[in-house]
């Protein structure tokens, strides 16, 4: 892809998997093909192929998508642990 198209193309990729419903991912897909066919062939066609690998967290409920989206395991439970922040601290200077 060149390299001026790449910020843009990569915008746009990202923002698939965080849409908020399928209908919204497969939207964001056809704009990206339509943008890239000519500029980036082979772009469009990994797109494509990895395609039912990218939608499928969409079909599990909405609260395990932050799971679903990465298979970084470290970034799945560091999400997971988030809320468990604020009390981390007290309970470790409460047994000192």
């Amino acid at each position: 892809m060149p390299r001026k198209h790449q910020a843009e193309a990569r915008t746009l990729l990202c923002a698939m998997p965080y849409a908020e419903t399928q209908a919204a991912c497969e939207a964001l897909r056809a704009e990206f093909t339509t943008r890239y066919r000519k500029l980036a062939p082979k772009a469009v066609e990994r797109l494509a192929d990895d395609w039912e690998r990218l939608v499928t967290f969409y079909q599990f409920p909405r609260e395990h998508w932050p799971h679903l989206r990465t298979s970084n395991v470290v970034e799945s439970v560091r999400h997971e642990a988030a809320p468990w922040n604020g009390a981390i601290p007290v309970a470790i200077s409460g047994g000192h």
